[in-house]
């Protein structure tokens, strides 16, 4: 699941490469690094399969930029392994605003993408 993730790659895009033993990530908004991620791989547990998607569950600590405004979610994450994922659950940690639930956007109501690998 390294690389370049969107469901639109001209817009939104995440990119993502291994450091020691957690995942570094950075979330791109046209063109421009919006948030820096990290997924401590030791916080990935695998929560069963849904729809014939493998769900895994972790923590992401966020940072934007260039705000520097720090967060801390609980994620879920469906994925077939190779060809599309998505999010389905993220509740930002401490003050439990829940983010997105089952694959809706909670502050939009709009469904969160699927997502396919970026050139």
């Amino acid at each position: 699941m390294l690389g370049r993730w969107g469901s639109d790659c001209t817009k939104i895009i995440s990119s993502y490469q291994m450091d020691g033993g957690n995942l570094q990530g950075e979330t791109f908004y046209n063109g421009q690094v919006g948030t820096r991620s990290t997924i401590r791989t030791s916080s990935v547990k695998y929560a069963g399969m849904s729809n014939s998607l493998h769900r895994f569950e972790y923590r992401v600590d966020s940072r934007g930029v260039p705000n520097g405004e720090s967060h801390s979610n609980r994620v879920i994450m469906e994925t077939d392994l190779r060809t599309v994922r998505r999010s389905v659950y993220s509740e930002q940690l401490g003050s439990n605003t829940v983010l997105i639930r089952e694959g809706i956007l909670v502050a939009t109501s709009a469904p969160m993408p699927m997502q396919r690998p970026c050139p």
